[in-house]
């Protein structure tokens, strides 16, 4: 099952839903009424922590008891993989002062997180190709053993930036045995880990940019989002498949699923997989009649996390299954399904969240749908199907059982 609070939406088809690292973002543009125009915008961090897609602009004040100077109006800006919100806020004239978890100030104050339950952001004074040259600055420090300002005649390459000359970036990175280029490294190390950047431009100034940003190009280190490795792999194992997608997760371990909106499937999945995988596969969104389409033949298998109910559902219609225990009892009911019933092949997963690899989806498919081990699971789930069937006829053993039980109940 995919949510603590044990739906049976988790596991769906024959392939199950993977929680998803999410971002939010929310392009703000205020107006001054005497003034103008201020125009920020919020860019989400390609971070390592699962988010909550009910993003936006975050403020440090609340909103003000008399009428505002200032309105601020949200529009959505699309993003490779976010859920998107649009949400209205007020700021007054004369901000109150800040509370102690309030976002940084300026571009190069400290980004360390205060709590994993307080989302926390950077705000970028500088434009947003600064901010690029800031996330790209890890990267570009494992390039050189020398300090800018000795790089006279260097070129440097930053993503969606022209080239700079090495002797222009910022004076406090100029020098690499200078303690602040130290503390800049770290500040550039620790932004993709924030909730997200706020930024002092507008999409239409400075596009290209923006763009880089959201989709995570200036931070090539960092992990693909967990639903587009299981979209890869899918894409790569060349099988038909149905797949069901649920909203990103909403708390911070990252396995509560909110089932109150569909989700952007445009947002979550890589560019043009639909299109390339029309004909083969359908991705469908929240929910799907589970035990309905076990039943069906032409089901060749099933990606489980492993809860009992679906383990059940899975044998009763004779499914095999590739078993992708997340928490619970799931790893206990995989380890049985694997070693001891022989009727499920193990997912790896690639981390301890249990978020697994493209290449693991892809190979576990083709194992479980194509090799001499994925055809003697599915006799093995045949004739367990058959047992499942004769479990509960006349004489079967659960039958007699419960028989057995309520007779007992007329002795008390």
């Amino acid at each position: 099952m995919n949510g603590r609070s044990h739906t049976r939406r988790g596991e769906i088809t024959t392939f199950a839903l993977v929680e998803a690292m999410e971002f939010s973002v929310a392009l703000v543009i205020s107006k001054t009424v005497e003034e103008n125009e201020g125009l920020c915008s919020a860019i989400p961090s390609s971070g390592h922590k699962p988010y909550s897609p009910d993003g936006g602009v975050w403020q440090t004040t609340p909103p003000p008891p008399q009428p505002p100077i200032l309105r601020h109006t949200t529009q959505p800006l699309t993003l490779n993989s976010s859920a998107l919100t649009t949400r209205t806020s007020t700021t007054p004239s004369k901000p109150s002062p800040k509370p102690p978890w309030s976002v940084p100030s300026s571009s190069t104050s400290s980004a360390s997180l205060p709590s994993k339950s307080i989302p926390t952001y950077n705000f970028c004074t500088s434009s947003a190709a600064a901010t690029i040259a800031f996330l790209y600055l890890p990267t570009i420090h494992k390039q050189t053993t020398k300090s800018f300002k000795d790089l006279k005649t260097t070129i440097l390459h930053f993503p969606g930036l022209p080239p700079i000359r090495a002797s222009h970036m910022p004076h406090p990175l100029l020098d690499r045995d200078d303690q602040a280029y130290h503390h800049m490294l770290y500040f550039a190390s620790q932004l993709p880990k924030l909730k997200g950047i706020i930024a002092n431009t507008f999409k239409s100034l400075e596009p290209k940019a923006i763009k880089t940003i959201a989709e995570g190009i200036c931070v090539p280190d960092a992990p693909t989002p967990p639903v587009k490795e299981v979209a890869i792999g899918l894409e790569k194992s060349g099988h038909r498949f149905l797949w069901v997608v649920h909203n990103p997760p909403t708390d911070e371990n990252g396995k509560r699923i909110s089932a109150a909106e569909d989700s952007d499937l445009d947002a979550l999945l890589p560019e043009g997989f639909l299109d390339r995988t029309q004909g083969r596969g359908l991705v469908i969104k929240s929910w799907a009649p589970q035990v309905a389409v076990l039943s069906r033949e032409s089901v060749g298998g099933f990606v489980t996390h492993c809860g009992w109910n679906s383990v059940l559902e899975a044998v009763s219609a004779g499914v095999p299954m590739v078993a992708w225990p997340l928490y619970a009892e799931q790893h206990i009911n995989k380890a049985v399904l694997v070693e001891d019933m022989k009727m499920a092949i193990p997912m790896e997963p690639s981390n301890d969240d249990g978020f697994v690899s493209s290449a693991e989806v892809n190979n576990r498919v083709r194992e479980l749908m194509g090799s001499e081990e994925g055809k003697a699971l599915r006799r093995r789930s045949q004739e367990m199907r058959k047992s499942a069937m004769a479990a509960w006829s006349e004489f079967g053993s659960s039958m007699t059982a419960f028989t057995e039980l309520t007779e007992s109940w007329k002795q008390c």
